[in-house]
Order: C-alpha cells, then structure tokens, then sequence
C-alpha cells in the first residue's frame, strides 16, 4: 500500500516537473515557434472564429435606405456575423423559396437591409458544407453559384424574414420565420457613407455599391508601412531576418542561413525552406508529409490555412480571402489585407498572403512582408472625388473600389481601384 502511495506520488512530482518546465520555456509568447503555436491549436479547444468558415463574408453592407449604407471589412460586426449565419442555416434547413428574377437594383436598396458580399463567387456547394447543410435548398432552384446576399431583417416574431441570394443578374428570394432567428438591431454608423452605384448612373458591377467621398479634406487617416524583417536601421542583414523567420522552424538551432548572390536570404532544415525575396516577399515551403493521407476537404484546407497565417507573429493587420482555387489535389487560398476598414492593395496588384494547404498540411505559404498602420496625425486630402471619378468612368463598365494602395515607392496611398476586362488601373485620390 506504501509503495502504491509513493508511485502514485513520484508520477505527481513528475507531472508537475514536466508542467513547470513547459511553463518556464514558453511564458513569452515571442520565444514560441511556429510549430508550437500550429500545433498547440489541435490539442485545444477553440472557440468560435468566424475567420475558420470559408463561407464568412468578406465585408458587410449596411444599408439605411435613402442610398444611404456603412460597410465593414473584417470582423467588426460580430452581431451581424452571427445573424447571417442563423439565417443561412435556417435557409438551408428549411427556407420556403418563392421566385427567381431579374434584379432591380433600385428596389433592391430600398429598405433597410444587411448586404453580404464575396470577393470570390461562391458556390452553393461549398456555401452549404460550410454549413454542414445539404445544398438542395439551393442547387434544386437552379442556384449554383452566388456573389452576395441581402437579408431583410422583421421586427415581428410571426413575421418573415426575407433573404435574397444574388448571381449576377438574379435574384433568389426565400422567407424565413422571424422567430427561428436571434435578435438584431442596426446601428447608425458615422464615418464614411457609401451610396448605390447604379443610383449615381454607374453601370452596374460586382461591387453593386461606391464610397461617397467628397473633395478635401476627410475624417480618413493616412497610413504607414513598416518592415518588420528590417533592423532598427531600415536595413536588410541576416542575422535580424533569421531571428524573425526561426518560428517557422522545429527547431530553429539546426537551421543553416545564407545570402545568395541574387539578394535572396535562404534558411534550411532538412524538411523546410525559407527565402525572403529582393521584392520584399517571403516565402516558406515545407516538405513534410505526415498528415497528407488524411482527407482533404475545401473547409479543412481552408482553416488549416487561417490557422497557419493566424500562428504568423508578423501578420498584424486584419485579413480576409480573396479567391482560392483547386491544382492537382491542393487548394490554393489567397488573402488581403485590410486596414482602417478599407481593403489594401499589396504592390503590383498581387494578394497580400497566398497559402497552398495539401491534405491539412502547408505546403507553400507566400506573403508580402509589410505590416500596415492608421497614422493617427495625418488626415487625407482628397483631389478626385467620387462625382470627379464617375465624370471619368461614364459609359464603362467598371468595377470601382476605395481603397488603399501601396505605390512602387512603397507609400500607402487613398486610391480608386477600377477593374474591367482589361485587368485594374490604380488611381490615386489624394
């Protein structure tokens, strides 16, 4: 009995020792590896994050009627977040559909609503895995792809609730009763208005809706660009970027650097590779294959790699996916950032992040190493309004977008983001 007691005793001091020790190692979270913090999040339990659901809008509108509206990039609006996803699951579960047809923007903007965009068309099929819903309630009414949904929310318990999913040109409307879904309210926003595009004679486009931005000067800050990769000296040595990419490292003492003739800063173990790149860019490529037998899925992928960018201790700006595609048996995801709730446009019109998840795993993690920040003393002075860029684009179809811009010269610049068929052109509006 006194041996027992004594075994049992040892096994608690060595729990404790072992409890200590991990305590001591990792109490600042700046020492951790990269591996530590991507793998500690499969042992723990999360909770919630709209990030990890490819079905989480990119931005959302809301609309006040009167052409009036305020959007939010990221997630900002946890409320609202959490009233779309009921909504889309009760629609899935069980919506009563009504009618498909042509959309009429005008009445579209007419009452107040909530307007939930993709950067990407989205497909019913991964919409509703996202939800762990079958996407019958959609694909059986000929909805197979949408861009944006628009929810009108009802005071009323025993009234509906109106939900319109939009492809393109059509609209898919279905009801809901009000009293399946959580309360909700619309705040009155200050801060920049956006307006209906086609109500200010623009054709219509993906984007449906454009900043109103008068001349002068504005509410809206400038904003900085910071290397992190950098010394205090604004320079590029080794041994600052190797302190700073370590975390990607099991164990970052067995990590062989170098600088190649190419300006290229490599590091090396004998399963992964780090280059950060003359043009500022790094890029990390792993060659390890546990895990890759296991079944790969779009959702699966996609949260492995907002886990992965989340483990990022030099990714400090809001992001948010911007398309992603399928090449031979991996998903490529693709992400921008965000800052002082506009987008920002990383140089050369590329995406900020770009990860290659196969089976789970990273394989291929590619991003521009700027970090961005509101300069809290600089405000802008705006030179092309939004009625001076709509005198420009009269007759053309574009895609126009506010938002922030890192020229050539590496300044954040105000600017209007107009695409067409062609590819995008970069005007600067301060």
């Amino acid at each position: 009995m006194i041996a027992r007691i004594k075994y049992f005793f040892i096994v608690a001091l060595a729990i404790c020792a072992v409890y200590q020790t991990v305590t001591l190692w990792f109490n600042n979270i700046q020492n951790r590896n990269f591996f530590y913090d991507y793998i500690a999040g499969w042992f723990e339990p999360s909770e919630h994050d709209p990030r990890n659901g490819i079905a989480t809008p990119y931005r959302v509108t809301e609309n006040f009627g009167g052409n009036r509206m305020h959007v939010s990039y990221g997630f900002q609006e946890q409320e609202v977040i959490a009233y779309f996803e009921a909504a889309m699951t009760e629609t899935l579960r069980g919506g009563s559909f009504q009618m498909s047809y042509p959309v009429d923007y005008n009445y579209l903007f007419s009452e107040r609503s909530y307007i939930f965009q993709y950067a990407f068309t989205m497909t019913s099929e991964a919409f509703s895995r996202a939800f762990n819903q079958n996407a019958n309630a959609l694909v059986s009414r000929g909805l197979t792809n949408f861009d944006a949904v628009i929810i009108y929310p009802s005071s009323g318990a025993n009234e509906y609730v109106r939900v319109i999913f939009l492809d393109g040109d059509t609209a898919y409307l279905y009801l809901l009763k009000n009293d399946k879904l959580p309360g909700i309210t619309l705040p009155n926003h200050s801060g920049l208005t956006y307006v209906s595009a086609a109500l200010l004679g623009l054709p219509i486009t993906h984007d449906m809706i454009i900043a109103r931005l008068p001349e002068g000067e504005t509410a809206l800050n400038s904003v900085t660009a910071v290397n992190p990769y950098e010394n205090a000296y604004g320079e590029k040595q080794l041994v600052t970027i190797q302190r700073r990419v370590e975390g990607f490292f099991d164990n970052p003492s067995l990590v062989s650097a170098g600088l190649s003739q190419g300006g290229v800063f490599t590091f090396r173990d004998d399963l992964t590779v780090v280059r950060y790149y003359e043009n500022d860019t790094l890029e990390y490529v792993s060659y390890k294959t546990t895990g890759r037998e296991a079944v790969s899925s779009l959702g699966s992928n996609y949260a492995a790699a907002v886990k992965f960018i989340a483990a990022d201790l030099f990714v400090t700006n809001e992001y948010y996916l911007a398309d992603y595609s399928y090449e031979e048996n991996r998903h490529v995801f693709y992400f921008n950032y965000t800052v002082n709730n506009l987008p920002l446009l990383s140089p050369n019109g590329s995406c900020a992040i770009e990860v290659t998840v196969d089976h789970g795993i990273v394989s291929r993690y590619l991003k521009a190493v700027g970090t961005y920040a509101i300069d809290g003393d600089a405000y802008i002075n705006v030179k092309i309004s939004t009625d001076t860029l709509i005198g420009r684009l009269r007759g053309h179809n574009n895609r126009v977008t506010l938002a922030y811009a890192v020229n050539p010269s590496g300044e954040v610049r105000l600017s209007w983001i107009v695409g067409n068929i062609s590819g995008i052109q970069i005007i600067e509006a301060e």
